[in-house]
């Protein structure tokens, strides 16, 4: 029988621009006898750090680490900084808080925490690797698409559970295959189409992207993206929506990725909503299960097998890896055949390679091509609205600007595709430091109050006609107006 569906929305919030949860009260941080908390964050940063300031950034994140007794592993890289660490739990507060107070990027970071690990999951030593990119796309540098000028919606665990009821979209699971054979999203019947894009690595999902049947898929379908803890789905999103307005025949009801994560979703959902089987973990944890689903509820939900004997399992134990010189990922092998000191590691092969399927043969995306016509046609947009502009502050944009009076929320209104930039001859103007409320009548976020959003920074369209649009980036969130009341400071 079924477990009744359990929903902790308190859980699917972000803690980004908010004070970090208070550790538990029976979990002392002097005893090394007790459990320890896990913490999984990234950040990216944009434009990349220079080599100076990089250099300055890593022996930052060491010492602080170092200072409050962190242990784990992280990745390093021009553009931000991803980790999975383990500590006391007040000493994994105060390394996020000092990341804080060292470089105010990182108060807009999602800092996902763990509390009551036990001791012997601990990480017992600290690496933070330099890379070239977070996440291995091939993606670094000019190829990297911008994820400040992304579309994608963020959205909370529980608004992306009833996103995947819906039958005119599709949920990507944007992680390798070896990761989805033990566990992955299985929407409802008569909802969205699940996708598994059967990576070995991160680098095959642009190719993956690319394709023409992928497009086909994802042509007029709302895109759901999901990962473990978020960091996959940013670029990847970002990726999608770069291809989206550089092309003319190509074109979605708009993508978005959930907060957090599986790892969110699991804490907002214990009885595993949507989820089913196991998520797959790069600790010592090795893999989070719903903590609220009997043993006897997941083992129906295993599909993974021993790829010796193939038993129903879905433990990766032992480090096996598939065979073949130009795979080698991670293969499953049963206890039993583990302890039978079955075929040697040699003879293993992964499914994906006992199938034949391989997606490196495909062509990638020209990622500098299209970043480039995406910067022509947002330079385009800049110019024809220049005179706009110019008439507008003439016309007192600055101050007090009374410029309306109804609000009508409408999700992606910031997206402009390059075939409409010459048609709607419109663009997002940033105003930073701005102090006052801004008021969104109607429409309360997990960042408003009754009166509306204080965010740092607010985005006015503007188009040849006036004002079309409003956007609270610190919210993801956009409106559109015919106008809009509201004290600016420019």
């Amino acid at each position: 029988m079924e477990s009744e569906e359990i929903i902790l929305v308190e859980n699917a919030l972000s803690n980004a621009f908010k004070p970090l949860p208070l550790p538990p009260d029976e979990i002392p941080d002097d005893d090394e006898n007790y459990p320890v908390t896990i913490l999984l964050f990234y950040q990216y940063i944009e434009p990349p750090w220079n080599d100076g300031e990089f250099k300055v950034a890593h022996k930052t994140v060491l010492r602080i680490a170092k200072e409050n007794d962190i242990n784990g592993r992280g990745r390093i890289a021009p553009e931000g900084l991803n980790c999975t660490l383990s500590g006391y739990a007040q000493n994994i507060r105060n390394f996020c808080s000092a990341l804080r107070s060292w470089n105010t990027i990182f108060n807009e970071t999602d800092f996902k925490l763990t509390d009551g690990v036990p001791y012997k999951q601990r990480f017992k030593a600290l690496t933070i690797a330099k890379q070239k990119e977070l996440v291995a796309y091939g993606l670094d540098g000019v190829k990297a698409p911008s994820l400040k000028h992304n579309s994608t919606e963020h959205v909370e665990a529980h608004e992306f559970h009833r996103l995947m009821q819906e039958p005119n979209a599709v949920v990507i699971d944007v992680r390798n295959a070896y990761e989805t054979a033990i566990g992955h999203m299985a929407p409802p019947a008569g909802g969205a189409e699940f996708i598994d894009p059967k990576m070995r690595n991160s680098h095959e999902f642009p190719k993956w992207l690319n394709a023409p049947e992928t497009k086909e898929k994802l042509k007029g379908k709302k895109v759901l993206m999901y990962c473990t803890g978020g960091i996959r789905c940013e670029r990847a999103s970002a990726l999608l929506d770069q291809i989206e307005k550089t092309s003319s025949d190509f074109n979605t009801e708009g993508v978005c990725m959930v907060r957090g994560g599986i790892e969110r979703y699991l804490k907002t959902f214990p009885t595993g909503g949507h989820w089913k089987g196991k998520n797959f973990l790069f600790d010592k944890r090795l893999e989070q299960m719903p903590t609220s689903k009997s043993e006897e509820e997941l083992s129906t939900e295993v599909q993974s097998s021993c790829c010796i004997c193939f038993k129903s399992w879905s433990q990766y134990r032992g480090g096996h890896k598939c065979s073949w010189s130009k795979c080698k990922v991670p293969v499953i092998v049963c206890d039993q055949c583990i302890a039978k000191d079955a075929p040697a590691t040699t003879q293993l092969l992964c499914p994906l390679c006992v199938d034949g399927h391989d997606l490196r043969s495909l062509p990638l995306p020209d990622f500098v091509g299209d970043k480039r016509k995406l910067l022509e046609a947002e330079g385009a947009v800049e110019s024809a609205c220049d005179h706009t502009l110019k008439v507008r502050k003439r016309n007192g944009l600055r101050g007090t600007t009374p410029i309306g009076h109804q609000l009508t929320k409408k999700r992606n209104v910031h997206h402009c595709r390059a075939t409409e930039v010459r048609a709607l001859k419109c663009c997002w103007l940033e105003y930073p430091d701005l102090t006052s409320i801004v008021t969104f009548p109607g429409y309360i976020t997990s960042n408003a109050t009754e009166e509306g959003v204080r965010c740092s920074t607010i985005r006015i369209r503007l188009s040849c006609e006036g004002v079309v649009g409003v956007r609270a980036p610190d919210t993801k969130t956009a409106w559109t107006t015919a106008s809009l009341d509201k004290e600016q400071k420019c």
